[in-house]
């Protein structure tokens, strides 16, 4: 059994693909005692990527690379649920195929699981760019309310004041401190890394979401 299994889901993405599977491994690379697989689940692109990946070869020694090949677009959370079925780590990082994670220390990732068992989702910080953190990976559960202030921009105007952040600022918790460990409704699935015994009990992705939401119902259940 391996410590970790990574899943990416590919749709027309030959090149970002690519990028993500060389930049994690950049990371794999600088933890040598975690055992790892690559899953790619590729959802029957037909920009080139089914050859790409059919030639993609790990570069390093204790890695291998699984490939499923649909022969047409599944979905977002059934193309994730194949790989989990496929998957033999203790834990797995469900991972966007746009996603450079070429300096993630999955030893003190898996350690922080380890040590945390009520812990069910651990995330990074998803940077957009090098100022700007990917608000869908730090979401409070859309109530009505967190939805109205959002989209009516009350969360926006209000961010940055303490206290009516709390009140109005629920659908991205705004009122949180990035510099510090803490707790959150739900992640994107850009970045999600949980235990494969948790995915197993909720049987993975509700497929009646074909894409977009899929991760917030799965963190709810």
């Amino acid at each position: 059994m391996k410590d970790l299994s990574i899943i990416i889901v590919s749709f027309n993405t030959k090149k970002n693909t690519a990028t993500t599977l060389d930049a994690v491994q950049v990371s794999l690379g600088k933890t040598p005692l975690i055992s790892y697989q690559l899953i790619v689940v590729d959802n029957g692109s037909t920009d080139g990527s089914v050859e790409t990946l059919k030639a993609y070869k790990p570069f390093l020694p204790s890695g291998e690379i699984l490939c499923i090949f649909n022969k047409r677009n599944m979905g977002f959370g059934a193309a994730n649920n194949q790989g989990i079925k496929k998957a033999s780590g203790t834990y797995i990082l469900l991972l966007n195929s746009d996603v450079v994670a070429d300096n993630v220390d999955f030893s003190n990732l898996l350690n922080y699981m380890e040590k945390n068992p009520r812990v069910g989702i651990l995330t990074v910080r998803v940077m957009l760019d090098k100022d700007r953190i990917d608000p869908a990976s730090h979401r409070g559960f859309p109530t009505v309310w967190r939805s109205f202030c959002y989209f009516s921009k009350l969360q926006a105007f209000t961010k940055h004041i303490p206290g009516l952040n709390h009140i109005f600022g629920g659908y991205h918790l705004v009122h949180k401190n990035l510099s510090r460990i803490h707790e959150i409704d739900a992640p994107t699935a850009a970045f999600l890394l949980t235990r494969k015994d948790i995915l197993d009990k909720v049987k993975g992705f509700d497929e009646s979401y074909f894409m977009y939401g899929e991760d917030l119902d799965l963190a709810f259940r």
